[in-house]
């Protein structure tokens, strides 16, 4: 597979992906921080930390730090380390070409919001670097404008590996579908199957597009 380019650079990269395991944590905000000149250099950042999961580290691996597909893999926090990014070592996965059509490139530009502080509930204050620490995040981008403001990779996650995403592909998926309803390229009330015969004879053949996005 050709790695992804750093911070998804391209809206959609000229790899083949995998939706459910599209990225760590997205983040597409209204950060109002002073920026400089945005670059079209990426200017993401890797973090060594030490959340890296101890399990499956050695070769064989130990069996009490075994992660296979029963139900631990992602219910586990411990588990969750190693499983998160390695999902397709426990569970089948396959991947989708992104197609033929021209990307968007993203540009670059330092906001300063990592070392910007948030309030917790508690009232104290943390920069957003501890926060993502403390929380185990081993992905993160803000983007605004087209213009990444933000990129980090932690606990061994790099920008050319995959990471699954869960319901992060819900909201991908509904704003792709939302633009292309704009544009008047989708119709809300056909069926799916007007738009992917592949479908037809399955589950989806009497679904509409709106009720596969509710």
């Amino acid at each position: 597979m050709t790695p992804w380019p750093p911070a998804l650079r391209q809206v959609a990269s000229s790899c083949r992906w995998t939706p459910a395991l599209f990225g760590a944590a997205i983040l597409f905000a209204s950060y109002n921080g002073n920026s400089q000149t945005a670059s079209v250099e990426p200017g993401y950042e890797i973090v060594e930390s030490d959340n890296q999961s101890a399990y499956m580290r050695e070769l064989p691996p130990r069996p009490d730090k075994i992660v296979d597909s029963d139900h631990s893999w992602a219910l586990d926090p411990e588990k969750a380390k190693w499983s998160f990014q390695n999902v397709s070592k426990i569970l089948p996965t396959d991947f989708v070409s992104r197609g033929t059509g021209p990307v968007l490139p993203l540009s670059y530009a330092d906001t300063g919001v990592m070392h910007e502080s948030f309030t917790a509930p508690d009232a104290s204050k943390h920069p957003l670097r501890e926060i993502l620490h403390e929380l185990g995040v081993d992905g993160f981008i803000f983007v605004k404008d087209s213009v990444v403001r933000v990129e980090a990779y932690y606990n061994g996650f790099t920008p050319d590996r995959r990471h699954i995403a869960f319901s992060v592909t819900k909201s991908l998926i509904g704003s792709l579908v939302g633009l292309l309803v704009h544009e008047g390229r989708i119709d809300l009330s056909q069926t799916v199957v007007h738009y992917l015969p592949e479908l037809e004879g399955s589950g989806f053949a009497d679904a509409t597009i709106r009720q596969v996005l509710d």
